[in-house]
């Protein structure tokens, strides 16, 4: 468990009011209820490699207020966010009401609580990492054979998955 500052822990718990917090279970149902509803991980991209939520779109921290309009235009859309312990999930979540969102959750407890609850997990590895100069010659060579990767939403990075259920990042050189 991480060791967090007081002055950390007083402002999450301030913000923390205004968050509506759900739990594992309630998360897992109500996407599984809800075609429209979009699960985040927002712990740090070695966190999520390592393993995240079936599911779950990787959107770290960092990035929420950049990212989530491009990702999820429509402001009434259930999202649903956890990070490893229910601190930063509930600061993105008041974050993404500021920005007019009306039906953001903070999965409480976060990481921990999904694993504890014995929800499903993927620990697929990037078992390497490709640098190339232009990634959309590799995308367009990967659906040539029938792959479709997962592009990141800044669409400079892919992810394809190899027969042994890990993945492959091609990430595209910075110009």
């Amino acid at each position: 468990l991480m060791d967090h500052s007081p002055g950390f822990l007083a402002h999450v718990q301030g913000k923390r009011a205004g968050v509506h917090e759900v739990s594992v279970d309630d998360a897992r149902a109500a996407i599984a209820a809800d075609p429209a509803a979009h699960l985040f991980d927002v712990r740090e991209d070695h966190e999520f490699a390592a393993a995240h939520a079936v599911g779950a779109q990787h959107l770290a921290r960092g990035v929420v207020e950049r990212d989530i309009e491009r990702l999820v235009p429509d402001k009434a859309a259930p999202v649903y966010m956890y990070c490893g312990g229910g601190f930063r999930s509930a600061l993105a979540a008041d974050a993404l009401q500021q920005m007019g969102y009306t039906n953001v959750h903070s999965v409480a407890g976060g990481w921990r609580a999904w694993e504890e609850a014995g929800a499903p997990v993927d620990r697929t590895a990037v078992v390497a990492r490709v640098r190339v100069s232009q990634l959309a010659p590799v995308l367009e060579a990967l659906q040539a054979v029938g792959v479709t990767p997962a592009v990141s939403p800044d669409g400079t990075s892919c992810l394809v998955g190899t027969d042994d259920g890990n993945r492959v990042e091609f990430t595209e050189a910075a110009r």
